[in-house]
């Protein structure tokens, strides 16, 4: 799976994977600036197509614009890139890095326990779109309001949040 994200991020850049390839046995550095910015990137095209959704009524299992729940609404936002995710938000939080609170950055995906608090399992997944002093701010398929944005600071996500990971994206 990574190797297909790998190639469909640099084709959606604008760069052709195998020129990429080539080109980095020519010249072994790096480029992280280029790297950063195709990055920043795909996560403000994710960030658009995620706020597009906002205000759209939560339906379990929902997937599409009609509804969604918090998996499907990731999934949503992904597939416009033709990125498949698994459909469970405990699924999905097998992919990636994991990211040390602190460093989370728009675009990184965060999960928290279902309803209950004594649970060690993931119940629900979110997006991270903004830093905040101290938190983050995040946009999720809510079971009582819909897709919306909501601050990490609100004492329901505080008290659930299990950890953030970061999909390799290019």
């Amino acid at each position: 799976m990574y190797i297909l994200l790998f190639t469909f991020m640099f084709n959606l850049v604008g760069i052709n994977s195998h020129a990429a390839v080539d080109n980095l046995e020519e010249n072994p550095t790096f480029d992280y600036a280029s790297a950063t910015m195709k990055r920043a990137c795909v996560i403000d095209s994710l960030m658009i197509r995620a706020n597009e959704c906002i205000g759209i009524k939560y339906q379990y299992g929902g997937g599409t614009k009609s509804g969604f729940d918090c998996s499907g609404f990731v999934n949503y936002v992904y597939s416009a890139f033709n990125i498949s995710l698994p459909r469970s938000s405990y699924e999905i939080a097998n992919l990636g890095e994991k990211v040390v609170f602190d460093d989370l950055q728009p675009g990184d995906l965060v999960f928290f326990k279902g309803r209950s608090t004594s649970s060690t399992k993931v119940g629900h997944v979110g997006m991270v779109v903004e830093k905040t002093n101290g938190g983050f701010k995040m946009i999720h398929a809510s079971v009582a309001k819909g897709v919306r944005i909501d601050n990490y600071s609100d004492s329901y996500y505080k008290t659930r949040f299990l950890f953030g990971k970061r999909l390799d994206l290019i």
